[in-house]
């Protein structure tokens, strides 16, 4: 389907325009101090534009296009409408000092740019003093800045609020309920607090930083091993840092033999600091802080990266055995000057 506005319609539109004088779009200010009740307004068209409004929260109107039968249009600051017509019907409270200025084209289209004010601002969102801004969607939608990604958390409100980029906050932000960090979370230094989760010293030369980070591995017992010890394929403990946190769980059971599970540092004499004697069976979870050793009674320093060792008291027989093995910690960067 061609469009009127196509090419082969140049020479009849420009013929158009010149017979009708090129007065295909006309100004006119709506003084909104006078109540309106579908007062006709002769004004033939295709196009009705609300240019401007003398506030554009209190300025408003209604519109029935052609035919005082239709329905109640929004007529406000903004509202753009494309449709053929000769006459329109606007009804209004009285409203002192108000006013709409509206621009009705034939053939014609015009939308004023919202701007910036010339400092490099583009399309500024701008209420008057003491006015909030409100961002409301329609029932059951959210909002959203940015189209990177897709929300996956379960956002379904108009109260929720989805970034799919970068989100850089200057001044404070308050959490008033729980937060969620899928990844790592750093916290910087401030002066007025003295243990946050990452800090950087006082001047960005220092070099030095201290964090909360996680990692972890999916390791296998193959069928044959488990009692000399089966070593992770990373250094799941860290140079220069606090282990705070291990938190195991068997995935897949072995088809027969171990019935226990140890796991300690490579090399650091203690094989079972970090989970000592929980079960093989599918499902099977453990954590530092209740399956430790009897030795270790708190947070690991842990000087040169080094790998765990996960031991089982007989070989795995008939299938493999594979346990995820996730690891809490604090990594210390000393100063660079």
């Amino acid at each position: 389907m061609k469009s009127d506005k196509d090419i082969f319609t140049w020479d009849q539109r420009l013929k158009d325009q010149a017979d009708r004088g090129w007065e295909n779009y006309i100004h006119r200010r709506i003084d909104l101090s006078i109540a309106r009740v579908d007062e006709i307004l002769i004004m033939p068209g295709d196009f009705l534009y609300v240019e401007d409004s003398s506030d554009d929260e209190v300025a408003v109107a209604k519109v029935k296009i052609q035919n005082v039968r239709n329905d109640q249009l929004d007529l406000e600051q903004g509202v753009e409408i494309h449709t053929v017509f000769t006459q329109v019907y606007i009804s209004n409270e009285a409203l002192q000092d108000e006013w709409l200025d509206l621009v009705f084209g034939i053939n014609f289209i015009y939308k004023k740019k919202i701007g910036g004010d010339g400092d490099g601002f583009v399309n500024p969102i701008v209420t008057a003093p003491g006015v909030d801004l409100v961002l409301l969607p329609g029932a059951g939608g959210i909002s959203q800045i940015g189209d990177a990604g897709a929300q996956s958390r379960g956002l379904v409100a108009n109260d929720d609020l989805f970034v799919s980029g970068k989100l850089e906050v200057d001044g404070r932000a308050y959490f008033d309920a729980r937060a969620y960090y899928y990844d790592q979370a750093y916290y910087y230094h401030m002066p007025e607090f003295f243990y946050p989760m990452r800090f950087w010293g006082a001047a960005t030369t220092l070099g030095c930083n201290f964090e909360f980070r996680r990692i972890d591995e999916l390791l296998t017992i193959a069928v044959g091993t488990g009692a000399a010890g089966v070593v992770t394929a990373g250094n799941l403990a860290p140079a220069n840092s606090t282990i705070i946190g291990v938190g195991v769980r068997v995935n897949q059971a072995p088809g027969g033999g171990a019935t226990t599970i140890d796991i300690g540092r490579t090399g650091g004499g203690n094989l079972d600091e970090f989970i000592d004697g929980i079960a093989t069976a599918l499902g099977t979870t453990g954590t530092l802080a209740g399956n430790h050793d009897a030795a270790t009674t708190g947070p690991v320093l842990n000087a040169a990266d080094n790998t765990l060792t996960l031991t089982t008291d007989a070989d795995v027989l008939v299938t493999d055995m594979k346990v995820r093995i996730v690891v809490f910690y604090r990594p210390e960067t000393p100063p660079t000057t």
